[in-house]
């Protein structure tokens, strides 16, 4: 472990480099763009939101829907606005189909890197410092935050942890309880393929029981995926995906065969009742989270970002 060095400590460190890291990232440089802010990524683990069919369902009706439905719909109002304000690329908007091709209900689709590379686009600051470290222990001391790996120490004013919880086996000294304490792995497996001569003039995603057809028109791609059995986010269930593919294959004539295409996996993480972690970990002076986004990654950010932000620096 390194000597730290106060000279370099900052106000903000954000852990992770995901989509919910990126949109803090956005909103602290437009609010606080004093603020000397550090992202640390792990070599470990890739982004959650990278390895992921990523569409983003409407949902608009709040009334009668509890915590968990008000949560979603405010999440989507606040994702809309985004897009419509700012036009990011690697969104675009399309439909959902239960029943071939009929009866839409609006969807916005987003190609993760492409959207990534927009954001850290506008993320680009002389005051943001990016480091790339597997952080294994946290602890507070005289006001600051001392994050450990086993090379270095960075040294922080506030610490906004947005990455998968229990991804990194994460010791907080102090907690008072784990932050990730019910949070459930979900892994996926998925299957894409190029859609070579097929186009439609939009994406468009075709929902049959736990499995997605996503077509993603600014890739010219097909994926295919849901969540399967898989017993952690290494393994391939190839067993349901050609299941899957086979009943796709049946309805949809221009789908490619399963050996044209790739697989890879993902994982999510499934808050208690469903719901994200979003705020200042118990025990902590200033320790704080926004993970567990689960199957709304893409837009619970830009609704929770605000609630989070708000917290941290007591707005």
């Amino acid at each position: 472990m390194t000597v730290l060095n106060k000279k370099v400590a900052y106000d903000v460190t954000i852990m992770g480099n995901g989509i919910a890291s990126k949109v803090l990232l956005y909103f602290i440089l437009r609010r606080y763009p004093a603020l000397k802010v550090q992202v640390i990524e792990s070599p470990l683990y890739p982004a959650c939101s990278i390895k992921t069919t990523s569409h983003v369902a409407v949902a608009q009706k709040v009334e009668g829907t509890g915590q968990l439905g008000e949560l979603v719909v405010n999440s989507w109002l606040a994702f809309k606005k985004f897009v419509d304000e700012y036009s990011p690329s690697g969104v675009d908007r399309g439909l959902q189909y239960k029943n071939i091709f009929k009866d839409g209900i609006e969807h916005y689709f987003i190609s993760p890197q492409l959207f990534f590379d927009w954001i850290d686009g506008h993320n680009f600051s002389q005051s943001v410092v990016r480091n790339v470290a597997h952080i294994e222990n946290v602890s507070e001391k005289d006001g600051h935050v001392i994050l450990d790996s086993r090379d270095e120490s960075f040294y922080t004013k506030k610490l906004l942890i947005a990455c998968g919880p229990g991804y990194s086996n994460l010791s907080i000294s102090g907690a008072s309880h784990d932050f990730d304490r019910g949070f459930v792995k979900r892994p996926g497996s998925y299957w894409i393929a190029s859609a070579g001569n097929y186009s439609s003039s939009s994406p468009w995603v075709y929902t049959l029981g736990k499995a997605n057809l996503v077509y993603r028109k600014s890739e010219k791609l097909f994926l295919l995926g849901g969540t399967t059995n898989s017993e952690n986010e290494l393994s391939i269930d190839f067993k349901t995906l050609i299941e899957w593919h086979s009943e796709y294959q049946k309805k949809l004539d221009f789908l490619p065969s399963f050996s044209e295409g790739q697989v890879d996996s993902g994982i999510r993480f499934r808050g208690p009742k469903r719901l994200p972690f979003c705020g200042k970990i118990s025990g902590t002076q200033e320790v704080y989270a926004l993970t567990g986004l689960h199957k709304n990654g893409f837009s619970y950010p830009f609704h929770l970002s605000d609630l989070c932000l708000k917290e941290m620096f007591g707005e």
